[in-house]
């Protein structure tokens, strides 16, 4: 008895010790690169906008911003990104922390937390053991989960990642013990998620097509479906309850009909074939009428959404581009190739189908798109394992243990320098940057002038107003850049990645004369151009692939304005690798 109660606490504790490990892992090679004079230096671009978000919140608390006049020069932008993680990053530092802190370790904490998760899962379907190694990869494959929750990067993505686990976790303990208090849970799960992410939907497809296979595989077998189909409608409408003040339209609807849906399909299996079919007629007729009165708002809502996972935006965002196999390789290691066959005998032993549907669609996703490998890591990692415990069942039970940690090895070795990449990448921005905003801030115009700086305690007051009128001008830079602009030099950026398609700022330092550069600013007051080298130099074919103008970077505009050789245009400050330029000319 006392050797039972001695190995219930080994698991935990390896769990534990791999969740204090992962955390170091994204903390310590990221601390000088994150603090750095005195300053926070968050990694990326979003996550500046976030914690900008998180700035004007602290203020406002619990007000959102809704529209940011600060997002778009002229007219703004509505705010895109949802609430959870502002709400979160803000709550946590009522509690009396920093809340700049707050922002820079979240990532990190949630890397270690979905640990948790992961374990119970992998426990859940395979073992323990299967569990624990799954847990072992998921906290050190050097892909885009890795990335995401690395110190500083203040965005949703591992927030989504922390709660699509757990939603699925719950979900598949709910069907299997047939409890309602866990479809509960995992509803409450989803909800969270649907106020994290935009794209939220995506989740709710998921386990609607779980939902659908495992009706008709259950229909087929004789089985009782009043538990899937009550326990689906109870996941969605808790999901709904949480979020649907937040939540748009077509997000509503979504989840309206994935409430509908399967109670619909439990009161039709009880009614004869002719009712049946009569019911059938009448209510493809309403929906066919819905479906006619918004036919193509819904239709392109669902191309959007579809196209936004499977497929990336374009050429320029690196993020988006196909999951080829060198990069499946180098992400994943021999893991990826392991996780075929554990999902061979994961559909031969009929371990779970929502577990099945979520991984092959997971899969799919990634295939198109490598960003979604902050999901996909996860199912990669449980049938890898499973695979390589299924596996080890070919040896001697005596060298069992000794087989797997063998794997486990193998698996691991090719990742070894992705890893040590991975931890140790240089933050997107530099101090020149930072300072150079900083500078910017301090010695150009209010573009709110009507707005008292100090305002009500707060420097530079429109920052932090959910409601201000239009900004004096504008400032003209690359794409990526604007959300720096927001939050250090609290101006007002003419692109941004606030909005996809902004493309003045790329236009404009890909034109080759002046008179084409002026005219691309026609009717907007832009003051001032923020340039740094890696425009001319890395980032060029972004540049004019976002212009949409083959423009050699010699016969540019940008080289002319890096170079000071810009009618119109005066070099007012430089930061290192970063010049700050005054638009002199009449407008």
């Amino acid at each position: 008895m006392k050797k039972q109660k001695e190995n219930r606490w080994v698991a935990p504790s390896i769990l534990g010790m791999m969740c204090v490990g992962a955390f170091l892992l994204r903390v310590l090679p990221q601390w000088d690169k994150v603090f750095a004079d005195g300053a926070v230096l968050y990694r990326g671009v979003d996550s500046w906008y976030h914690m900008r978000l998180a700035d004007n919140m602290m203020y406002n608390f619990p007000h959102l911003l809704k529209w940011d006049m600060f997002a778009l020069y002229p007219n703004g932008a509505e705010v895109g990104y949802y609430p959870l993680l502002t709400w979160l990053i803000v709550g946590i530092s009522k509690l009396g922390f920093n809340y700049e802190i707050v922002g820079a370790f979240l990532p990190p904490i949630l890397g270690a937390l979905i640990l948790v998760p992961v374990y119970f899962l992998g426990k859940e379907l395979f073992g323990k053991g299967v569990g624990l190694v799954a847990c072992l990869l998921v906290a050190i494959l050097p892909g885009e989960l890795l990335h995401r929750s690395l110190l500083g990067f203040t965005d949703q993505h591992i927030l989504e990642s922390f709660l699509m686990v757990t939603t699925i976790l719950f979900l598949i303990l709910a069907y299997k013990h047939k409890r309602y208090l866990y479809y509960g849970f995992a509803g409450l799960f989803l909800g969270l998620y649907l106020l994290n992410w935009g794209g939220g939907p995506f989740l709710v497809f998921i386990i609607f097509a779980w939902f659908i296979v495992q009706f008709c595989y259950d229909r087929l077998r004789l089985k009782p479906i009043a538990n899937l189909c009550y326990g689906a409608s109870t996941v969605f409408a808790v999901s709904l309850l949480l979020s649907f003040l937040i939540l748009p339209r077509f997000h509503l609807i979504v989840l309206t009909f994935a409430i509908l849906a399967p109670i619909c399909l439990q009161f039709l299996t009880k009614l004869n074939r002719r009712t049946f079919l009569w019911v059938l007629i009448g209510g493809g007729l309403v929906i066919l009428g819905v479906l006619c009165s918004n036919l193509w708002d819904i239709g392109w809502s669902l191309y959007i959404y579809f196209r936004a996972v499977f497929w990336g935006w374009g050429g320029t965002i690196q993020e988006v581009a196909p999951t080829t196999i060198p990069v499946a390789f180098a992400v994943y290691g021999i893991s990826i190739f392991l996780m075929l066959g554990g999902l061979y005998y994961a559909i031969k032993n009929k371990v779970s189908l929502l577990f099945i549907v979520w991984s092959i669609i997971l899969l799919l996703a990634i295939i198109g798109q490598r960003r979604w490998g902050y999901y996909a890591t996860i199912p990669v990692a449980l049938l890898a394992s499973y695979f390589v415990f299924r596996i080890s069942r070919w040896v001697k039970k005596d060298v069992r243990t000794a087989a797997i940690i063998v794997l486990c090895f193998l698996m691991i070795l090719p990742s070894i320098g992705g890893i040590i990449g991975v931890a140790t990448l240089p933050n997107n921005i530099n101090l020149d940057w930072y300072s150079a905003c900083v500078w910017i801030r301090g010695n150009t115009p209010d573009p709110f002038p009507l707005i008292a700086s100090d305002y009500r305690g707060w420097t530079e007051g429109a920052y932090y107003e959910l409601e201000v009128p239009e900004a004096d001008y504008g400032v003209v830079s690359w794409w990526d850049y604007g959300h720096w602009i927001i939050r250090i030099a609290h101006r007002v950026p003419s692109t941004s990645p606030t909005w996809q398609d902004t493309p003045v700022g790329s236009k404009f330092f890909a034109s080759k004369t002046i008179e084409e550069a002026e005219r691309e600013l026609a009717g907007l007051n832009i003051k001032y151009a923020v340039l740094d080298e890696a425009i001319l130099t890395g980032k060029w074919y972004a540049v004019i692939g976002k212009a949409k103008k083959d423009t050699d970077v010699l016969e540019s505009i940008a080289y002319r304005l890096w170079n000071d050789k810009l009618e119109g245009w005066e070099l007012i400050h430089e930061e290192g690798s970063v010049r700050v330029f005054e638009r002199t000319m009449k407008r």
